[in-house]
């Protein structure tokens, strides 16, 4: 999906806080480190990969975020989930009604809202 024109964001606020900055390299690694171990989504990257990766690999995964956080150009990987039910603990495995969804979405999209939402 595509944003037909780019807002820039310009929030008045009393914090010192701009919305508006570029994803950093240091802010990246924190996501990545302090990430638990959850499981991966389609496209199948575990936190222990990208907490593995060289510095390069790290400065070419700042370049797309920020691309994506500038331009609005979202991935369309990152619009899917992989949903699996899971039963409700002491419920009958019989009855759908028993059971909870689980949406597993892509590692870096999740990665990505980290940074947004810090």
């Amino acid at each position: 999906m595509k944003i037909k024109e780019n807002i820039k964001l310009d929030f008045n606020s009393t914090n010192s806080e701009s919305y508006n900055d570029l994803i950093t390299l240091s802010e990246i690694k924190h996501a990545i480190i302090s990430s638990k171990n959850s499981a991966p989504g389609p496209d199948q990257i575990t936190y222990n990969i990208l907490k593995k990766l060289p510095s390069l690999t790290l400065q070419a995964l700042e370049k797309a975020f920020n691309h994506i956080w500038t331009q609005a150009d979202v991935p369309n990987e990152w619009h899917e989930a992989l949903v699996f039910p899971i039963p409700k603990p002491g419920k009958s495995k019989i009855n759908p009604e028993n059971y909870r969804p689980i949406s597993l979405t892509n590692t870096l999209c999740k990665i990505f809202e980290k940074l947004i939402l810090n």
